[in-house]
């Protein structure tokens, strides 16, 4: 990617599956925003609304914040790793060369779980997107 005339650029090869290289650009921006010496945070987080003057919220607050940011940057970090922690995809890199149809009912339901805790992130990304400031 390179930025020209106002203009981001893709080559052919990030366009091919842009997701992975997207995903890679906003798990690196979402890191270093929580890395960040930062101030702020969203006034109501999961339900868990701002109160004036009362610090054991604020502190639950902040809490909150940080937990969805971590579950953002989970989804981002396997989304741009191509899932390669995907229980199913680990069982079968194991020398189980079958057909995936033959993976045990437990690595199927690990997958499952894998795949929603993705989701809770793009899906918190999505939620958030505009409270990534400070």
């Amino acid at each position: 990617m390179r930025f020209s005339k106002g203009k981001y650029i893709f080559s052919r090869k990030e366009l091919w599956d842009i997701q992975y290289h997207l995903a890679a650009i906003i798990r690196d921006a979402l890191i270093q925003f929580k890395n960040s010496n930062r101030l702020g945070f969203p006034a109501n987080v999961n339900n868990i609304k701002y109160v004036e003057d009362d610090h054991e919220n604020e502190k639950r607050l902040q809490e909150e914040w940080e937990s969805v940011l971590d579950k953002m940057i989970f989804a981002f970090t396997e989304i741009s790793h191509n899932e390669e922690n995907d229980p199913l995809l680990v069982w079968y890199g194991n020398g189980n060369n079958t057909d995936y149809k033959s993976a045990p009912e437990e690595v199927v339901q690990e997958s499952h779980q894998y795949d929603e805790k993705i989701q809770e992130g793009l899906k918190l990304f999505a939620e958030y997107y505009r409270a990534l400031w400070d």
